[in-house]
């Protein structure tokens, strides 16, 4: 009886994280203050209660968008980074100065959130870029270190330019554009 007992209460335990990690994937990427895949950029911009930010077109179908000196991750002081693909917000994320944040901070930040990282190789990061924006490749020697969540968000850490770059793509829809 208490071996059955114990078999239909890991069962029920085992259900009950199923359903969590489900319904995780149901609510999908959420960044800084409440901000989420598709937003526009002034839903971007009121979200973020920001008057004014610095924005330009790159090209016909892309807008960035940042803000400069916020509260980042692990209480570092960083700019926020906002990619639009037609209007839609795509990548956002975080760029440190190395001489105010250093890459074990966001790293340590990073990891807390997600778990080891499950990619140090930068080539999704570059076949993203690629889609976005054309041929790009990350400097060599760069370090690099990559998440792919639940509901396909790509997470990459990257430390090459003299900056911090933590940067979360939408790839599933940064995909459906370039097919």
């Amino acid at each position: 009886m208490k071996r059955t007992l114990a078999i239909l209460l890991a069962l029920m335990l085992v259900g009950c994280a199923a359903l969590a990690e489900a319904a995780a994937q149901d609510e999908g990427f959420v960044f800084r203050n409440g901000i989420t895949w598709g937003m526009t950029p002034e839903e971007v911009t009121a979200t973020e209660n920001i008057e004014e930010a610095d924005a330009y077109d790159y090209g016909e179908t892309l807008t960035f968008m940042e803000f400069e000196d916020v509260e980042a991750l692990a209480n570092a002081e960083g700019d926020a980074n906002f990619i639009f693909l037609n209007g839609a917000l795509v990548v956002c994320g975080y760029e440190f100065d190395v001489e105010d944040t250093d890459l074990q901070t966001v790293l340590d930040a990073v990891k807390a959130e997600y778990g080891e990282p499950t990619d140090d190789d930068p080539a999704a990061l570059n076949a993203l870029l690629d889609a976005l924006m054309g041929p790009s490749e990350m400097e060599d020697g760069a370090f690099f270190a990559g998440w792919t969540l639940p509901d396909g968000t790509y997470v990459g850490i990257t430390d090459s330019f003299d900056d911090i770059e933590l940067a979360y793509f939408d790839a599933p829809a940064i995909g459906a554009q370039a097919e």
